[in-house]
Formats: C-alpha cells, sequence, structure tokens
C-alpha cells in the first residue's frame, strides 16, 4: 500500500480520455470507469482505452474488463467461466430464474465445494465442458444461460 499523501495526489490528477471518477456505494471508495470498454478498475487508469490498448497498474496486472473485447492479433484471450451457489445471506437471495434460494451459507459452500472436487477430476475440454454443463444445469447466477460464460 502506498502512502496517502502520494495516493491522494494521484486521484486528484487528470483522468485519461474516457475515464471517469465514480463512487462505490458497497465499497464507499472510488472506482473508475471507461464506458467505451465497460470497464471498471480501482486503481487510478494511467492511459487510454481507444485502440483496444490495455494499461497495467504499476505491479504490472492488467486490469480487469466487465466484457470481452475483440482480440486485436496482438494477444492472447482468455475465457472466464463461473459456478455461483447462493445463500440465504447472498445480496440477492434468488436464482436468475427469481426463484427464492433456501441453502444456508454453509450448504451452498458444501455444494460448491462437491462440484469443485468433480471438476477436479476432468483435465483440458472434458474439465471445460463439465463447468459449462454444470452452468446450465446448476448454476443460479444470470450467467447460468451461457453456461457460466463471464464474457
Amino acid at each position: 500500500m502506498g502512502d496517502n499523501a502520494g495516493d491522494a495526489a494521484e486521484e486528484d490528477s487528470p483522468l485519461p480520455a474516457g475515464w471517469e471518477k465514480r463512487m462505490s456505494k458497497k465499497r464507499n471508495k472510488p472506482y473508475y470507469w471507461c464506458e467505451a470498454t465497460r470497464e471498471s478498475v480501482w486503481e487510478v487508469p494511467t492511459e487510454s482505452r481507444e485502440g483496444g490498448k490495455r494499461s497495467r497498474d504499476t505491479d504490472g496486472r492488467s486490469h480487469h474488463r466487465k466484457r470481452q473485447r475483440q482480440d486485436d492479433g496482438g494477444g492472447e484471450q482468455v475465457e472466464a467461466l463461473h459456478l455461483l451457489k447462493k445463500h440465504t445471506g447472498s445480496r440477492r437471495p434468488h436464482n436468475y430464474r427469481k426463484e427464492p434460494v433456501t441453502r444456508s451459507e454453509a450448504e451452498a459452500r458444501e455444494e460448491i465445494e462437491a462440484l469443485r472436487e468433480a471438476l477436479i477430476e476432468l483435465e483440458g475440454d472434458e474439465r471445460r465442458a463439465g463447468v459449462e454443463r454444470l452452468g446450465l444445469e446448476q448454476n443460479e447466477g444470470r450467467s447460468a444461460p451461457r453456461g457460466g460464460r463471464l464474457g
């Protein structure tokens, strides 16, 4: 973590083209949004997103993108899939079909762990197909109709 004086100066510097500063209601701290790429980041962006470039934090990690952008031919694409099990303490305790969820957090964790154990046994394309199948059958998030695909 950097010093607070340096952080404050960095937050007040002008933002690159296309970026705006917003406030997270949940975390009560600022984040940065680029409408052109539908990308949000916690750290102050250092360059514009025009031309499909990806900026990197000072530690070299690339920023997370909310939506997959078309590859410009210069890099590898990565697809993320996930499985989500909600519980009664979830922010929205219903599945994507608006059906109420009645399991406890402990039960949700047990179910996810069982799914993870089953997927660990699979390799490569079999694992991907397994995640997609389980995503369609058991995922409770909005990505369920897409087999757990996030992008």
